[in-house]
């Protein structure tokens, strides 16, 4: 099982399959307090049978042994989803019955339990939680170095760290015969001198540091880089990025200890990530919606966008989070937007689900916009 990553999304998307594709998520807490099983344990057989007995009462008896036998070879997979041991809070599963091909995933946010068999696979899920809990970076900076976490749908992992070492001509600059502690106007300016010299190699490393931040792999996936710390070591550091990485960047003033581990760094900054991620699901919002009524490649509304995505044409698709999902219904508007999702990944494009309470801007489009290719 791997952390999911836009790609993975878009390579799900693109599964076809004589037989059907098999999507099936599920919840199991490896720590829950008690030792029975969960909520998704007991359902996900539940759902599993249900799905057997709409097989035979859909298809004729010949492909009713057919997909029988296929859901028997993928019974091991389906174990493992269920394993209180094996990680992640949320699993997935996408399986083509008839090719075998399967996409196994864990997040540590919870997934919603369900069963389909459908002619492509049922994403809606995990795009929700791909916009709720978006990939962001965390970079905490102090006075003996940088930490680079990889925060991904409530997954964090150190990916870097870089010590700080001071240059030895600025440990030490008493002089010979003077004692450390000797006091006066000269000793006192030396002093002085000192912390200047001190201060300066640490930011020149800040800065210098922060100019490398994009070389890291996970960095095109981030929505946001949360840098936090000393306020004057922050700036230091933020001054160093490249240009491209200051419009996502949100600042934290955090005392992070530097043996911290990496998801309680993440839950000490979770309502700054979640407060940067409210403001940039508005501006994204006003920005489709202005650059549709602008004439530019934006479209505003369910009919533009169906046709766009249809053509795939969509380079990011925005949905508002708060009308009824996918998976709750089987409403004509519900299946839409499940449609404009699968054909947005299965473009190669991005999906954001826009929290409810940024997305009034797409109030008079139905809820329903997207940035085109150009």
């Amino acid at each position: 099982m791997t952390v999911i990553r836009t790609q993975d999304l878009q390579n799900v998307a693109r599964l076809r399959d004589r037989l059907g594709v098999l999507s099936v998520y599920v919840t199991v807490d490896p720590h829950q307090a008690s030792p029975g099983p969960s909520a998704g344990q007991l359902l996900l057989p539940q759902l599993m049978a249900g799905l057997r007995r709409r097989i035979s009462d859909a298809v004729g008896h010949r492909r009713v042994a057919e997909l029988r036998q296929r859901l028997d070879v993928l019974q091991p997979a389906v174990d493992r989803l269920l394993d209180p041991a094996a990680h992640g809070l949320g699993r997935a599963l996408f399986a083509g019955l008839d090719h075998g091909d399967t996409h196994e995933f864990a997040v540590q946010v919870p997934l919603a339990d369900t069963v389909r068999l459908c002619d492509t696979a049922h994403l809606w899920p995990l795009a929700a939680a791909y916009s709720s809990e978006a990939p962001a970076g965390i970079v905490t900076v102090s006075g003996v170095g940088v930490r680079v976490l990889d925060y991904r749908l409530g997954h964090t992992d150190e990916i870097a760290a870089a010590a700080y070492e001071p240059a030895a001509e600025t440990r030490e600059l008493v002089g010979p015969g003077q004692a450390s502690s000797r006091q006066g106007p000269r000793s006192a300016a030396q002093r002085d001198l000192h912390d200047r010299r001190m201060t300066a190699h640490l930011h020149k490393f800040l800065t210098d540091t922060g100019g490398r931040l994009n070389a890291l792999a996970p960095w095109p996936d981030w929505k946001q880089i949360l840098v936090t710390g000393d306020a004057n070591l922050v700036t230091a550091f933020t001054a160093g990025l490249p240009p491209g990485m200051h419009a996502d960047l949100v600042t934290a003033a955090h005392t992070v200890p530097t043996a911290l581990p990496p998801a309680q760094v993440a839950t000490l900054v979770a309502a700054d990530l979640r407060d940067a991620r409210r403001r940039a699901h508005r501006r994204l919002a006003e920005q489709v919606r202005d650059a549709a009524f602008a004439g530019e490649a934006a479209t505003y509304g369910p009919a533009d966008t169906a046709r766009a995505a249809a053509h795939g044409r969509v380079r990011h698709l925005l949905l508002d989070g708060s009308r009824p999902w996918a998976g709750d219904a089987t409403t004509e508007d519900s299946g839409r937007r499940e449609l404009l999702v699968e054909q947005t990944y299965r473009a190669g494009g991005n999906v954001t689900l826009i929290d409810a309470d940024a997305a009034g801007p797409l109030a008079g489009g139905e809820g329903i916009a997207a940035f085109l290719q150009p």
